[in-house]
């Protein structure tokens, strides 16, 4: 047998073996694994229109950080893994942070000539680590 034909008979064998059945994907599905749960729930997280409610100087304090939330709404949103650990703020705030030690301070005033930050906003996002 020439190799020309070996070659033709083996794409013969080949295409018979692939028929419509064995192309399609006859496997169970793949059980997503925990990663992937977390990250579909995190993707898929809404407002929670049951948590929502009106606030006026609410002080949140994270780190050095300090957000202010002057007037708004806060929406809570659905929970992730059984937890809630995201709210959204629409309405008037401030955030206000001073490093804690002086080479942090420092890298601010390299960067924005100064040693704190205070920025002001009308919507904030936050997620949390452990839970709200």
């Amino acid at each position: 047998m020439h190799r020309s034909s070996v070659a033709l008979a083996a794409l013969f064998l080949l295409m018979i073996s692939l028929t419509p059945s064995t192309l399609s994907s006859s496997s169970p599905e793949k059980k997503p694994t925990e990663h992937e749960r977390l990250y579909d729930q995190l993707v898929g997280m809404k407002i929670d229109p049951s948590r929502t409610d009106t606030v006026s100087d609410l002080d949140l304090v994270r780190d050095a950080g300090l957000f202010h939330l002057k007037q708004g709404t806060l929406y809570g949103c659905t929970p992730v893994d059984g937890r809630r650990v995201a709210a959204l703020f629409i309405g008037e705030g401030t955030v206000s942070m001073k490093p804690p030690t002086y080479v942090e301070q420092q890298q601010l005033v390299r960067f924005y000539g100064q040693d704190s930050i205070r920025m002001e906003f009308n919507t904030l996002f936050g997620v949390v680590r452990g839970g709200i």
